[in-house]
């Protein structure tokens, strides 16, 4: 080769790692004419470097070129392209050409280049670029070759890189995708153990049938049916025919829906398991269909019931039982809320306090039958009982005065116990009506204190005789001893009067004290009434109006007429002493009865379902004052003024009335008169009191 054509390849090759390029050398001239020679060299250097970078950039592989002697480095134009610069604003050098590598495989990847120049080997790497141009991040894979003079000294280096940044997306991509799939197949695999691991443990079994309605999977090992006795069979060969006919109207619906593709809930069977018991089954299902709409079969679940019927069962008994228990109770049985309203009410709470259920239910029953009073304790005590269901009247039986719904009161007993339902408290109150009880109670007070006075009256009435009989014999001598005309006969009268007086009220006592040693005589009570009128009518003001009605057919009672008559004529004193001198009417009505419940209930001392002879005397006096009332019975009480009454009159009436088996009530009202009903029982036979 001539010297110039020598000058001419260096030059070019000069061109070419400065970067200006052959073509515009060649643009520049070079200052001496160019031999023929040359240009047609230069022409096929400039064609190969054309052919080269159209390889490149379809290849998208940059070259680069590293002399370690003069230290140019040269990269081509697609590899400045592939990271983003141009000559122009980016000149390599050795101290830079690691500039653009990610910073965190800058240091690994300096490292193996420099590994590779030591150990004298091909250097190979892929590695993360950011480009300048965009800040994208890309991936390239480079590759190396060392030349190295006879003494070992580096003198070139030449590479290319590879951008792979596609090739690296794809192939994460893929690595992404079946990652994924193999997490979602172990996803299904977990899932699927999870479901199996359910349904081997629940109480319900789970079904697959397949378009055809054979059973494809089946969990119910807890059934007494193995999945080998169900899987591959239909419905109706598990059943068999006697199964099918047992559940004839539940098979018809579920063979139905199965053709019609349709979903069902609780379709109820009767199952005979391997051990021969009958079992109640409860079946829901749904169709199942594939991704592109097929029908694959029906998917369910089946609930066993057993347990739940003999439980319902027991539970319908036992609310039968204690619903007959409430019923036939005489006590009324009354729950509250939490709120203390109302949520059961038996019948006898019905009859005792008058609300019907269906007034009762949702009310506050502190307002509905104790009153003002006992609902403000019950508000005060209500965030107690809603903590832990205690409260002052809980676990305690308390004696109150309730309100029925007409208004009137009456005294009862109740027990009171609490119980959490649904995590909150209630309350069961049992409530028993006590009037009777009170009034027998009353009643035998009364008699106690009556049988006391009586016993102490009659011995003090004793003395008194004893005392007086001397008194009035001596006074009645003396008397007679003097002359007709001496003053002191006069004298001697009046104590001798008063001493008939006393004698009188000492007989009285004696009477009240001997009331049980009387004789009872068969007799027409309403015959007696009329034979005393003329009496009452000769020793009763005339200004006092008399009426009298008793019965044409007989009433026979037994008891000592004389007593019965004294008993008129006292009440008819008492009524002629409340008229004050007034002008008034005595109104005596005898009628026979039989006693009901609402009589004894009202009446305490009256025998269910007995006859009794009733005679009520009312007058409209004075009246008796509502806070004394109770005591008018009581020996010695009187509202007279001193000296114009002994109160033993009605007490002797009331005494005489219950030794011969009757009862006596007394309703007043101050300024409204008062009325009397005498109860006494009607017999035909005369008895002696025992």
């Amino acid at each position: 080769m001539s010297e110039e054509l020598s000058t001419l390849i260096l030059m070019i090759a000069t061109m070419l790692v400065t970067g200006v390029g052959v073509a515009g050398w060649l643009r520049q001239g070079t200052g001496r004419q160019a031999d023929p020679v040359a240009n047609a060299l230069v022409s096929k250097l400039i064609e190969r470097q054309r052919v080269l970078n159209e390889a490149e950039r379809a290849a998208q592989i940059g070259t680069w070129e590293i002399d370690h002697r003069s230290g140019v480095v040269v990269w081509s134009e697609v590899y400045f392209g592939i990271l983003g610069l141009t000559p122009v604003v980016f000149r390599p050098s050795p101290d830079n050409v690691f500039d653009c590598v990610h910073a965190e495989d800058r240091d690994w990847l300096t490292a193996l280049f420099a590994d590779s120049v030591c150990d004298k080997k091909a250097f190979e790497a892929e590695f993360r670029v950011v480009r300048q141009s965009d800040g994208k991040e890309g991936w390239l894979q480079g590759r190396a070759t060392h030349e190295f003079d006879a003494d070992g000294k580096l003198l070139r280096t030449i590479g290319t890189c590879m951008d792979i940044t596609p090739h690296r997306e794809i192939i994460h991509s893929l690595i992404r995708s079946r990652v994924q799939a193999e997490a979602a197949r172990q996803q299904a695999q977990r899932e699927e153990a999870r479901f199996r691991d359910f349904a081997m443990s629940s109480a319900d079994w789970f079904w697959e049938t397949d378009d055809q309605g054979r059973f494809i999977y089946y969990s119910g090992t807890n059934s007494g049916l193995l999945p080998r006795d169900i899987v591959g069979r239909t419905a109706e060969e598990c059943f068999g025919a006697e199964g099918v006919q047992a559940n004839l109207a539940s098979f018809a619906e579920y063979t139905r829906l199965l053709a019609e593709r349709q979903s069902f809930r609780d379709l109820e069977f009767s199952v005979r398991v391997k051990s021969g018991e009958i079992r109640t089954v409860r079946v829901s299902g749904v169709p199942a269909h594939d991704a592109e709409g097929r029908f694959l079969g029906f998917r369910g679940v089946t609930r066993d019931l057993t347990e739940q019927k003999r439980a319902e069962t027991a539970l319908a008994e036992q609310v039968d039982m204690l619903n007959a228990m409430t019923a036939a109770s005489s006590d009324a049985i009354v729950i509250i809320d939490h709120n203390g309203l109302v949520s059961f009410w038996n019948p006898a709470a019905e009859k005792i306090f008058g609300h019907a259920r269906d007034e009762a239910i949702g009310q506050d029953a502190h307002l509905l039958i104790a009153g003002k009073t006992e609902h403000r304790a019950f508000r005060r005590a209500k965030p107690e009982f809603q903590r832990d269901g205690s409260g002052p009247a809980v676990g305690r039986t308390l004696e109150l005065t309730a309100h029925r719904k007409d208004g009137r009161s009456l005294p009862v007993e109740m027990t009171v116990s609490s119980f959490r339902s649904l995590e909150r408290w209630h309350a069961v109150g049992v409530i028993r009506d006590i009037t009777e009880r009170k009034d027998i109670e009353r009643q035998f007070w009364q008699n106690q204190k009556m049988e006391s006075i009586g016993t102490l009256a009659g011995g003090i009435a004793h003395d008194i005789n004893n005392m007086l009989l001397p008194v009035l014999c001596i006074t009645a001598a003396v008397a007679e001893d003097l002359p007709s005309d001496d003053l002191r006969r006069e004298e001697l009268g009046m104590v001798l009067e008063a001493a008939e007086r006393i004698k009188s009220l000492v007989e009285r006592i004696l009477a009240f004290s001997r009331a049980e040693d009387a004789r009872r005589d068969v007799f027409d009570f309403g015959a007696a009434i009329r034979d005393t009128l003329p009496l009452l009518r000769a020793a009763l003001p005339a200004s006092l109006e008399i009426r009298c009605t008793v019965p044409e057919d007989a009433l026979l009672i037994a008891a000592d007429c004389t007593q019965v008559q004294a008993m008129l004529m006292n009440l008819a004193g008492n009524a002629a002493d409340a008229m004050e001198g007034r002008a008034g009417y005595l109104d005596m009505r005898l009628t026979g009865i039989t006693a009901s419940e609402d009589i004894v209930r009202a009446v305490p001392g009256l025998a269910l379902h007995q006859p009794y002879a009733l005679l009520r005397v009312e007058d409209n006096g004075s009246g008796i004052d509502a806070a004394i009332l109770e005591r008018i019975f009581d020996p010695f009480f009187t509202t007279k003024d001193v000296g114009k009454g002994t109160g033993l009159g009605l007490s002797i009436v009331h005494r005489m009335v219950v030794k011969h088996g009757g009862a006596i009530l007394a309703r007043s009202q101050l300024g409204h008169g008062t009325d009397f009903e005498i109860y006494l029982p009607i017999t035909g036979v005369s008895v002696a009191l025992e």
